[in-house]
């Protein structure tokens, strides 16, 4: 047995312990317990292990909405500790013996509402068929306690898909803020992703809740939201691309996230909101002084600061500032306290170790702007030292 006094400390310590079950308490500084489960949900050794919560707070929608997160119970304080023991045992010895449908990657799946609209929808189907959506290849890394490793792209080069998940990359960043592609050739983009194995993370050129979820609906693994300030701005992300009881996500069933409705059953939308994951980025002086605020926002995964952003307005504020190495490091602490990853850019080895050392897990380190570049570049080369002109 292991005892933590934090959350935090309890996610530094899982890494290297594999328990049978997990006993958390609602109520912990820095990380609550729900923000916990969701971290060591993370991990490999841990994305599946049994839990209990323990809180004072008996509400029957706050004792719902524990529920909903996947634990086999919830014990209400206060207890007596002498019987605690074989309360627990008691607990666990039902969740063994329960159903598929009860306990399954770390979500619940019987209670009703949105499966029971799913069901409306779709008909009851087997829960024991395994996972509905395509398994995400860069939260399969996190919750290994790897690094991911990631692409950026701008244009609409199939090939160039293909080539990156033939190389090994577990992500290809699709950058829809700064380039231009029409809705069939986004569709078009996530399904050849699809054909390859790689995820697709989409920066949106919108927050409009829509247009965020219809990505997803799509296909894409995860949405990166651009320009992200304070707490309210990502709480408003999260609502907008997870379903309840995490967010209010709209149901569909119908796009290729849910095999244009032939694989939608009842645990759809636990099975979205667990392998589908939401960037939000550091971009600007106000984002950075928020940003313990905005990495404690529960329901996103990565924090990323943008370095391009970021970096011009340090350089032109009229105010003394910290360097933006300073604001990677102050970033990557409150994404550790958090449960996040942090994102880092480096398009050399030296840049990249650098990141890596800095805490960074999910690393860009190639787009198809620089690959081209690099191509044309050793190409003409090589004719200049054949052809001697």
């Amino acid at each position: 047995m292991v005892s933590c006094d934090s959350g935090a400390a309890a996610f530094a310590a899982a890494a290297d312990f594999h328990p049978h079950l997990l006993l958390l308490d609602v109520m912990m500084p820095d990380m609550d317990g729900s923000d916990t489960l969701r971290a060591l949900r993370r991990l490999e050794n841990t994305a599946d292990v049994p839990a209990i919560f323990m809180t004072a707070k008996a509400q029957t929608t706050q004792l719902a909405g524990l529920r909903n997160l996947g634990v086999l119970d919830v014990l209400i304080k206060p207890f007596d500790p002498r019987t605690l023991s074989d309360c627990l045992n008691e607990i666990w010895r039902r969740g063994r013996q329960s159903t598929p449908t009860q306990y399954r990657d770390g979500a619940c799946i019987s209670h009703p509402g949105p499966h029971a609209l799913c069901s409306q929808f779709f008909g009851s189907r087997s829960t024991q068929r395994g996972i509905i959506v395509r398994r995400s290849k860069t939260l399969a890394k996190f919750r290994q306690n790897k690094s991911a490793a990631v692409v950026g792209m701008g244009h609409f080069l199939p090939a160039f898909v293909r080539h990156a998940a033939h190389s090994g990359y577990d992500c290809i960043w699709l950058d829809l803020e700064h380039r231009a592609m029409d809705p069939r050739e986004i569709q078009s983009f996530l399904a050849f992703c699809h054909l390859a194995d790689i995820d697709c993370m989409v920066r949106s050129p919108s927050r409009e809740p829509t247009q965020l979820y219809r990505y997803l609906e799509d296909g894409a693994a995860g949405i990166m939201a651009q320009m992200v300030n304070t707490k309210e701005e990502a709480e408003a992300i999260v609502q907008a691309v997870k379903f309840p009881p995490v967010g209010q996500r709209g149901m569909d069933g119908a796009g290729l996230d849910c095999d244009f409705m032939l694989a939608a059953d009842e645990n759809y939308s636990n099975d979205a909101n667990r392998e589908t994951f939401v960037a939000i980025q550091i971009e600007t002086i106000e984002a950075m002084e928020n940003v313990e605020e905005i990495a404690a926002v529960d329901g996103f995964d990565i924090l990323f600061v943008g370095p391009g952003d970021l970096g011009l307005r340090l350089s032109k504020s009229e105010t003394p500032q910290p360097s933006l190495d300073e604001c990677l490091e102050r970033a990557a602490a409150a994404a550790a306290a958090n449960g996040k990853i942090m994102a880092g850019i480096g398009h050399d080895k030296e840049m990249l170790q650098k990141r890596y050392d800095q805490g960074c897990r999910f690393m860009v380190n190639l787009g198809d702007y620089p690959a081209l570049l690099r191509a044309a570049d050793t190409a003409i080369k090589m004719f200049h030292d054949v052809c001697g002109e």
